[in-house]
């Protein structure tokens, strides 16, 4: 029965180790239409968040907020919310040197993320550029908001910090230090070896998530007229390079290992003849074309060499068609495969050359660089029904896609204590009302609705509850409503009420009070799903759905406002002892609850060095460390190396543990998981407040 229960716990923390590597895709999770933590460099299939507040339409698509003073000496600022929220995030950028830095960009993206612990980047809502003083100030942040700040300057790295959590004080003041960093360097050259200048090379970091369909590059550079070209200041990690010229098709490598070394990392691209895709996007309804959608072009599989074989009476092969070409109102023409291209490898090795293009006022789009390859097309537009699935061949021309007008959900939110217009709120949608997740492209921001109105866009055809949150609510949701295909559903009112207080105390267990520790509420165990440990374990790596989180003071008290009425567990955490989880408490809709007093224990610290084959450190490694006995369903804890390939795992409970390293020189090994014994698992027992060494 033990060795039951332990194959159990470890099959648990496999499963959960390969949902944070892979962006919990587990129970709907992850919507398959939207990227989860993906990479950088790969453009994501889901809307984007500016698009769900431009291009969806919604009401507060305000721009990125932006003000310089002309003061070299002055902090430079910018208003994130457009309203005085009090809330303000400041901080300063520094070389490695310590030195101020001035021409620094600092940006404020919203974190859409909804795993605890990962950050997702949404939309950039504000941005600043340093001066002298190389200070910066980001006025009125929203409550309850969860931001990442990048920094980027054009002679070092660029650094995210994560969280800056407006609930959390000591997240709301930064100072940023920026490194040298690494730099990759090559030669971009034809089918002919000569060198091709003015080639455009992107550098994306893999593993930082992101639903923006056309993200950022670390950094970017044009090749030289030798062909040659230097990227510096990149961060340790692994890299995505994509080459992109006109005339040619893309070329790039997805996995580049970009490591601490004195010499830099060297590459070769030899991009051949391009191709084109062109089409148009129109209303399936009206036929008119479709302005600002969003197209998404991925390869699936190579075109074999191919004759055109025209149908009866419509000409010869010397007729001068394009490969793979199809025209509007034409007959489709026939092709013969003849032979595939040999020595080419597999087409699964392209599938990151993505090519991506928003329509323009009349419709069309121009997809450039694509390579001798079939394509799936992925189209989003405001307003309309997502499509995908669509396939095409590299050099089609005149592409026609028809989207159908989606379903709008139209009402008001309102006060429920006295009827008064709610003017700024979130809406999403879920089938189920009470979701244990939220997918991020349902989430429609409104502002400045001076009498609560909305019109809620791209509803699918089926049932929604639409979810409310407002500053100062608890929250509201809609009573079921049925979505016709094609149709629109009005007169949908949404009450929001401000919920009730829960208040308590932490104490460790030498019953002195915790100050600092970070307190929220999980909520019950949810109805939607079945009641067995797997999907409580999933459950607890969510963020929850409008979770209220707040500081403890120095008294060890806490306060949590504007709580919806249901059952909770209260969670603690804090860098000096072991998180805290309480039994269920129920709280009314209305009033205060006081509970506790809960006691944190000290916890203890399994930490060591991981060094590499060769004896060096790892900077790459991961270990993971799971319970063993009694807490055979506990998930497991994973903990990264730093660069100098040191790891330390703190805040764990009494008890004994198993240490393995699972991932080494960026290798994650889930043979190793499966049988611990491959890789020298270490299994230790560790009291409240001791420290165990365990190096690898």
């Amino acid at each position: 029965m033990q060795g039951h229960s332990r194959n159990s716990a470890l099959l648990l923390i496999v499963v959960l180790a390969l949902m944070v590597a892979g962006g919990l895709s587990l129970l709907g999770v992850f919507d398959p239409d939207v990227g989860g933590a993906g990479d950088e460099g790969q453009p994501q299939t889901g809307a984007p968040e500016a698009g769900v507040e431009a291009q969806r339409g919604v009401a507060s698509g305000d721009p990125i907020k932006t003000q310089r003073y002309s003061d070299e000496t002055e902090a430079q600022s910018a208003r994130v919310e457009g309203r005085a929220t009090g809330i303000h995030l400041q901080g300063e950028v520094r070389s490695p040197d310590d030195v101020l830095l001035a021409n620094a960009t600092a940006r404020l993206i919203r974190d859409v993320s909804q795993i605890r612990g990962r950050f997702q980047e949404g939309a950039v809502v504000a941005e600043i550029t340093t001066k002298r003083s190389g200070r910066f100030v980001f006025n009125d942040l929203g409550p309850g908001e969860v931001y990442i700040l990048r920094v980027s300057h054009g002679d070092f790295t660029t650094e995210r910090v994560h969280p800056i959590d407006t609930s959390i004080p000591g997240t709301l003041h930064q100072v940023v230090r920026l490194a040298t960093g690494l730099e990759i360097m090559g030669i971009v050259k034809d089918e002919s070896d000569a060198p091709i200048a003015e080639a455009r090379v992107e550098v994306f970091a893999i593993g930082i998530g992101t639903i923006n369909i056309q993200p950022e590059p670390e950094r970017a550079v044009q090749t030289g007229p030798d062909g040659r070209f230097r990227v510096p200041h990149l961060r340790v990690g692994v890299k995505k390079v994509l080459v992109h010229k006109e005339g040619f098709a893309s070329n790039g490598q997805s996995a580049v290992d970009l490591r601490h070394r004195e010499e830099p990392t060297e590459l070769t691209f030899t991009l051949s003849r391009g191709r084109v895709i062109t089409g148009i996007v129109t209303d399936r309804q009206s036929g008119a074309p479709i302005a600002g959608a969003q197209i998404t072009a991925r390869p699936f599989s190579y075109l074999p060499r191919q004759v055109v074989r025209p149908a009866s009476g419509q000409g010869s092969p010397d007729s001068g068609a394009t490969v793979g070409e199809s025209r509007i109102g034409e007959s489709a023409a026939r092709t013969v495969p003849r032979m595939a291209h040999p020595g080419r490898p597999a087409i699964a090795t392209k599938s990151f050359l993505v090519a991506n293009d928003t329509t323009d006022v009349e419709g069309r789009f121009e997809l450039l660089g694509v390579i001798e390859a079939r394509y799936t097309l992925r189209v989003f537009a405001r307003g309309f029904d997502r499509t995908h699935g669509r396939t095409v061949d590299a050099g089609a021309r005149d592409v026609e896609v028809q989207l159908t007008p989606s379903p709008r959900i139209l009402g008001r939110v309102v006060d429920s204590e006295t009827g008064d217009p709610v003017t700024r709120f979130t809406i999403a949608s879920s089938p189920q009302p009470n979701p244990m997740y939220l997918p991020p492209h349902t989430k429609q921001r409104f502002s400045d609705r001076e009498d609560g109105s909305f019109e809620y866009l791209d509803a699918r055809a089926g049932k929604h509850h639409l979810i409310v949150q407002s500053p100062g609510y608890a929250g509201g949701r809609s009573e079921p409503i049925q979505v016709e295909a094609g149709a629109s559903a009005v007169g949908v009112v949404v009450e929001m009420v401000r919920g009730a207080k829960v208040s308590g105390t932490l104490i460790g267990t030498d019953g002195a009070p915790v100050t600092g520790a970070e307190v929220s509420l999980i909520p019950g165990r949810n109805n939607n799903l079945p009641p067995n440990p797997f999907t409580d374990a999933i459950s607890k790596q969510l963020k929850s759905r409008g979770s209220r989180r707040a500081m403890t003071e120095i008294d060890g008290r806490f306060h949590l406002d504007n709580v919806l009425g249901g059952k909770y567990h209260v969670s603690a955490t804090h860098e000096d002892y072991a998180a805290m989880e309480s039994p269920e408490i129920e709280v009314g809709d209305t009033g205060h609850v006081e509970v506790g007093p809960f006691s944190m224990a000290r916890g203890g610290v399994i930490e060591g060095l991981i060094r590499t084959a060769s004896g060096d450190p790892d900077p790459r490694a991961q270990v993971m460390v799971s319970p063993l006995g009694g807490g055979a369903m506990q998930a497991g804890r994973s903990k990264a190396t730093d660069t100098e390939g040191f790891y330390r795992v703190k805040g764990l409970l009494p008890g004994t543990y198993r240490v393995v390293p699972a991932q080494r020189e960026g290798t994650f090994r889930l043979d190793i998981l499966l049988d611990p014994t491959k890789s020298g698992a270490r299994t230790v027992t560790i009291a409240d407040g001791q420290t165990i060494r365990v190096d690898f």
